[in-house]
Parts: structure tokens; sequence; C-alpha cells
């Protein structure tokens, strides 16, 4: 039963995130950049060391992390639903940040550097699947079913891919 209602949650979760299909530029397009500072590649460089405590704290060094605090702010009447909705609208547009600094990169590494960042993209998101997996199985056994569980998995989903979207940047920031 556990398994089952695990893997009926697990799809639930992962057609909610394919299916937002969110435009980055529209949800960042009405928040003015940053001052953080830029790098001689005109990247700008990010924190990447967020434990999502405290978003706020943050929240002015990204135009998606400026987007998330304004938008949490003026929502009211929070369900379920809606939470997992929102950290999936922002999970996918730290996904396409993390698809645009691919090109990025793809455009500049050498051919051994290529192999590498495939490599380690391909074993990131197996880590991001797991991790998710393994969440959901701990939610599981220890607090059988409920609806903090898809809003764990959501905010973990987020999460995962704002870091690994924020460490590509820095990869695109070391490129001379």
């Amino acid at each position: 039963m556990n398994k089952k209602y695990f893997v009926i949650v697990l799809l639930v979760v992962l057609v909610l995130c394919s299916a937002c299909g969110n435009n980055k530029a529209d949800v960042v397009s009405s928040v003015p950049e940053s001052s953080a500072e830029t790098n001689e590649n005109k990247f700008t460089v990010y924190k990447t060391n967020l434990d999502f405590t405290d978003i706020e704290s943050i929240s002015e060094n990204h135009p998606i992390d400026k987007a998330f605090v304004e938008e949490e702010k003026s929502i009211t009447g929070w369900t379920t639903i809606s939470i997992v909705e929102f950290h999936t609208k922002y999970g996918d547009l730290w996904q396409a940040e993390i698809d645009e600094k691919l090109g990025v990169l793809r455009n500049q590494l050498g051919e051994k550097s290529l192999i590498h960042l495939e490599e380690s993209q391909k074993a990131w998101g197996i880590f991001r699947d797991s991790e998710i997996k393994l969440l959901s199985e701990h939610r599981f056994e220890t607090l059988g079913s409920g609806t903090g569980i898809p809003i764990d998995l959501s905010m973990k989903y987020l999460e995962l891919t704002r870091e690994r979207a924020l460490y590509l940047t820095d990869y695109c920031n070391l490129l001379n």
C-alpha cells in the first residue's frame, strides 16, 4: 500500500512539475535587476549556500528569488495544491536557468570539460530524483499520508533545482 501511494504522489508531483511551463522572462521581467556584482563575463555572482530557511536574506541576489518573495507575500488562502504549484513554478524557472547556463557552458568548454559537464548533469539529475524519492519514502514511513508530503516534495524540487542553477552560474563565472 505504501509503495503504491508513493508512486501515485510522485507521479502527481512530476506531472505538476512538467505541466507548469512557465516562461522565466514573464515572471522576472517585472522584477528590477539587483545590485549584485557582475564579473568580466557579464554573469551576475549570486550566493549558492542557501539552506532555504531565510530566503529573504538573499532575495536581492537574483530576479527569480525576488519574484518568489514578492509573489509569496501577495498570495492569500494557501492550499496544498497552490503551494505545490507555487514551488513547481519557481522550480521550473530555475530549470530554465539551468538550461540557459548549460547552453553557455556547452558553447565555451573544451572537449574534455564538456564530457565531464554532461556526466555531472546526468549524475545531478539522478541525484535530484533520488533525493525526492528518499524524502517521499521517509515522509511516508514517518508520517504515513498527509497533505504536507506533496509540499515537501515540491519544495525539495525547487531547492535542488535552484542550487544546481546557481552552481552552473558559478561555472559560467569561471570562464575567461
